[in-house]
């Protein structure tokens, strides 16, 4: 299917980013999820390195909620509702 707007043809592109959110062109969360993911493993990366400098005026559940849970639940409600596990078919 070709679409156009105003005689330029819009290509197809197999994911997307939209307002933070990675959606598919099977409307998926797969590609979403695995950013997600990646992200998490990154920032507890960094919780292990700096989790001997940092004072016990900051324990490790504000760290967490600082920086792993913002990726946790931004848009939750939009693709937290994705019954199947992104595996299924």
């Amino acid at each position: 299917m070709e679409i156009k707007i105003d005689s330029r043809l819009i290509g197809q592109k197999d994911s997307i980013k939209y307002q933070g959110l990675r959606i598919d062109s099977n409307l998926k969360w797969k590609s979403h999820i695995q950013h997600i993911a990646k992200n998490i493993k990154r920032c507890i990366y960094i919780l292990s390195k700096i989790r001997y400098c940092v004072t016990q005026q900051v324990p490790n559940i504000q760290l967490y909620y600082t920086i792993i849970f913002l990726f946790l639940t931004y848009s939750l409600i939009t693709w937290g509702a994705h019954t199947k596990s992104p595996s299924s078919p």
